[in-house]
């Protein structure tokens, strides 16, 4: 009774509590998914509030420079979120939609009615599919109305930007400028006396004590490191005294580095402890407030003077010329190199001023009267660079040696690209840079400050960026190339994975050379946009649409997928040419000794790691792989019309690995073609002749005609020797001095037996044939030959035997009479006086 209670207990609980727990369950389920859905719709609307809140902005134009970028920031944010959330509903709604298709089209009229818990299901999707497209299209909406707007604010900032560029202060070709100067002055007095007050000083001695222990610190350091930069140069300069002729141009990069390093690093502890002290000195002071700005800005100009020495004197190198990165004659380098002081120091002054006019506020006409000053000198500093015997190289130089020639055929000189000497040539450099010059002289000095300064600075960021650049190029282009080309000579180095051939290196090296181009390119770009009116997060906003993808001719191109799918398959052709490796070496070596197997194996494994790598790269980068029905579909036209040939070839290929009637290294005759089998294809098959040309031979004939394989089944085989011997020899004898000449040989076979064969009467002799087996037919064929008929004319010799020569019998026909006919001929010719007739006998003869 007890066991019975306990089963219906069992049956009335899987009856009624799992059904309703499972509605329960399904319930809470349902519950959660209209939170959730409740809680974007909630979201959505923020956004769009946000969206009104930014238009009315627009609208209402009253934004300056700052509140426009904190909305670009507000609407480049909103406009990723609400992408995303668009992506993901609409992945809800294929999902929703697949399981309704899995349902099947309800009944139609007068059909059966479905199942009710069909039909709530049915119903339940529906639902959710209904609501999930209609955030979908919600956040598709909120994303075209952020993009609207981010077009909109840049057509603004656009407009602001050229409004301030073009905006005129005070022109100095106005009187009206010049008689404004003495009052500007008074008023810039009034500025620097206002600051000249008594200061509170609680708080002073803690702030002065902490500078007095900076620039102590800064002076152990720089007493520290004197004798250590003393040692690195002295150990320097010997290095490079040392190097003659060419200097490899990533030396010379290093040692230019290292040199900048070394002489800046003095100067600007020196300049720091200066600098620190002076500030608690007059930490204190009435003066400190008209000080400490000027002497702060004082300092960042030296140390911008002193860099950019360093950095000359390293790129230049007037004393040691082949070790400069810019490699010119001695009287270039020196010229060019004093110029450079000039300019550096007129660098530093301008950073000085510029950071002093920004802390005092000077009258606008002050700053225009500064600005076209720094213009006008700056204008003559760079004009003083630009002629082209400052950037010269002397033809015959003894402290510059002719590069010696490199092991693969090209110069130091072309092969790093060195010499920045074609600056001298480069006319149309100099003639932009002299328009640039011009062009800020005159803006100065007609008041457009802002249009003068911007070009000013985007001419040096350009040119900065550009020659820091272009260092790297060849730096980066030289060590790959030797680190390539020292890859390849190695046996087992990881380029052989992928290159074999000096021929695919050289691809290799032009392909990774233009991959660093191109991301050269995009550095140069994304540092010197901002210096051209770009703002980061415009720049931002622009990389990652590009990352993400945009439409051309109607395609979506992303290439970050793109750049993924080439790493890829990279990747997996790498592991399947490792895999084959280890295969060919470890494994197969083991299973089986012969060549021919491991080559098939290895192919076979090629041709299956390159199919998954095409097919995994085409699935990265978002190509639907049932697509490939519609190009099968084409090639299978384009196979009946043209490519039958090549398909005919690649299946044969393929019989040819899988059957394996020829082998890579069999002896085979194909038609008039006879050598060695080195490499079966997918097009076709390589065979070496005996004289060491290459014959591609396609597959398809390989397998419909007939081939000869000398080394099919095994390397056994029979070499035949003929010998003919005059009539009259003992045949006999003939016999066993051939028998003897073949076990002479010791690389003959004794299994199976040599033998002699009497082969035939000759119009010239008698001819035999040796016949003997060697178990390498390929590698002793030649050898044994030779053995055997030395052996057989060293007996024949012995035994007197000699060689039948051919023998030729000519028969004339009526011979006598022929004979007769001269003789009568003779008798009856007149004979001159003095002589006597012959006799007949002697005629005849």
């Amino acid at each position: 009774m007890i066991l019975l209670r306990r089963m219906l207990l069992c049956c009335c609980f899987f009856v009624w509590v799992l059904p309703a727990s499972a509605q329960n369950q399904d319930q809470i389920t349902l519950n959660l998914e209209q939170k959730a859905a409740s809680e974007a719709a909630k979201t959505l609307n923020e956004w769009d509030q946000t969206l009104s809140m930014i238009d009315g902005d627009l609208k209402s134009g009253t934004l300056d420079h700052k509140q426009r970028n904190v909305r670009r920031l507000t609407l480049v944010d909103l406009a990723r979120k609400a992408s995303q959330a668009g992506q993901r509903f609409g992945q809800e709604q294929a999902e929703s939609q697949r399981l309704l298709d899995a349902l099947g089209p309800p009944p139609a009229e007068g059909q059966p009615a479905e199942a009710a818990e069909v039909k709530a299901e049915r119903a339940k999707l529906e639902t959710e599919l209904v609501a999930i497209s209609a955030l979908k299209g919600r956040s598709d909406l909120l994303v075209a109305k952020a993009n609207l707007l981010l077009r909109q604010l840049d057509e603004v900032r656009i407009k602001a930007f050229a409004q301030e560029l073009l905006e005129r202060s005070n022109s100095l070709l106005r009187r009206s400028t010049w008689e404004a100067v003495p009052s500007s002055l008074a008023t810039l007095r009034s500025s620097i006396n206002a600051r000249l007050t008594p200061r509170n000083l609680s708080g002073d001695d803690e702030d002065q004590t902490r500078r007095f222990l900076l620039g102590l610190g800064a002076l152990v350091v720089l007493i520290a490191a004197v004798p250590v930069i003393r040692r690195l140069r002295s150990w320097l300069d010997r290095r490079r005294a040392a190097g003659q002729g060419a200097i490899p141009y990533g030396q010379r990069v290093v040692a230019a580095v290292l040199e900048t390093a070394l002489r800046f690093f003095l100067p600007s502890f020196a300049l720091l402890f200066v600098l620190l002290t002076f500030l608690a000195v007059v930490a204190n002071s009435t003066w400190g407030a008209v000080f400490e700005p000027m002497a702060i800005s004082l300092a960042c100009g030296v140390a911008l003077a002193c860099f950019l020495a360093a950095v000359g004197h390293a790129a230049i190198s007037h004393k040691l010329p082949n070790w400069g990165i810019v490699l010119l004659s001695p009287p270039s380098a020196r010229a060019l190199y004093r110029r450079w002081l000039v300019a550096s120091a007129f660098l530093g002054f301008i950073l000085t001023l510029r950071m002093i006019t920004r802390d005092l506020q000077p009258d606008p006409v002050l700053e225009s009267i500064a600005n076209a000053l720094e213009a006008l000198i700056g204008s003559l500093i760079l004009l003083s660079l630009l002629p082209a015997r400052l950037w010269q190289r002397a033809e015959a130089d003894e402290a510059t040696p002719e590069p010696e020639e490199r092991d693969d055929g090209e110069d130091s000189e072309t092969a790093s690209g060195s010499s920045f000497a074609w600056l001298g040539e480069a006319r149309w450099l100099r003639l932009v840079a002299l328009f640039c010059a011009l062009v800020v002289l005159i803006a100065a000095v007609l008041g457009y400050v802002a249009l003068s300064d911007y070009i000013a600075l985007a001419f040096m960021t350009i040119v900065g960026v550009g020659f820091i650049l272009l260092v790297l190029r060849q730096a980066i282009r030289e060590s790959l190339h030797d680190f390539l080309f020292r890859q390849q000579k190695k046996s087992g180095g990881w380029l052989r994975l992928f290159v074999k051939t000096e021929r695919g290196l050289r691809f290799f090296e032009f392909l990774l050379f233009a991959a660093l181009d191109l991301l050269l390119l995009l550095i140069a770009l994304f540092a010197v946009l901002p210096s051209l009116g770009m703002a980061e997060d415009e720049i931002q906003v622009w990389l990652y649409s590009i990352l993400q993808g945009f439409s051309l001719a109607g395609v979506t191109v992303k290439p970050l997928n793109i750049l993924l799918a080439v790493a890829v398959f990279v990747a997996i052709l790498g592991i399947t040419r490792f895999v084959q490796r280890r295969l060919r070496r470890g494994v197969l070596a083991t299973i089986t000794p012969e060549n021919s197997v491991q080559q098939s194996i290895s192919t076979g494994i090629g041709y299956v790691g390159v199919i998954a790598a095409i097919l995994l790269g085409i699935n990265v980068v978002g190509f639907d792989l049932t697509n490939l029905a519609l190009i099968a579909g084409a090639l299978s036209v384009g196979i009946g019309f043209g490519l039958q040939n090549i398909v005919s070839n690649f299946v044969s290929g393929i019989i040819l690995l899988i059957e394996r009637p020829i082998k890579v290294g069999d002896w085979v005759v194909v038609g008039t073609n006879e050598g060695i089998v080195k490499r079966i294809s997918v097009r076709a098959t390589e065979i070496e002749t005996w004289q060491r040309s290459s014959v591609l031979v396609p597959n398809s004939d390989l397998v419909s005609t007939a081939v000869t394989n000398w080394t099919h089944k095994n390397k056994l085989g029979r070499v035949d020797i003929a010998v003919r011997v005059p009539f009259g020899t003992d045949p006999q004898l003939v016999h066993d001095l051939l028998m003897k000449a073949a076990g002479d040989c010791k690389k003959v076979l004794a299994r199976p037996a040599s033998y002699v064969y009497f082969k035939a009467f000759s119009p010239d002799g008698m001819d035999f044939d040796i016949r003997v087996y060697v178990h390498d037919i390929y590698e002793m064929v030649i050898e044994v030959a030779n053995e055997v008929r030395m052996a057989v004319v060293k007996h024949f010799g012995e035994a007197g035997i000699e060689m039948a020569l051919p023998q030729r019998v000519v028969h004339l026909a009526d011979i006598d009479r022929l004979d007769a006919e001269a003789l009568r001929t003779r008798a009856q010719s007149p004979l001159p006086q003095g002589e006597e007739p012959q006799s007949g006998g002697e005629a005849g003869h």
